[in-house]
């Protein structure tokens, strides 16, 4: 498999994740769902973008700050979620 689609099916599969978030949002409500489904909505376009415009761009050194930092969102948001509202 070519990286470009690679990176391409992540980011499809980050704009899966942003929908989820969304329709999580709509149901509970939670403004940090808000927050993870914006987050990856950004990282997909983001990633979509560099695939289109720098399809050589295999190793990126940009994925060791925003995996985690969108690991960390995602963890919190749904720690938040699934806690009862005060």
């Amino acid at each position: 498999m070519p990286p470009v689609l690679f990176f391409l099916c992540i980011a499809l599969g980050a704009l899966l994740l942003a929908t989820l978030f969304g329709l999580a949002w709509r149901r509970r409500g939670h403004p940090v769902l808000l927050v993870a489904s914006v987050a990856w909505l950004a990282y997909a376009l983001y990633e979509a973008a560099i695939q289109l415009h720098t399809p050589q761009a295999a190793l990126r050194a940009d994925l060791l700050l925003l995996w985690p930092l969108l690991v960390l969102i995602s963890l919190y948001a749904l720690w938040r979620a699934r806690r009862p509202a005060r």
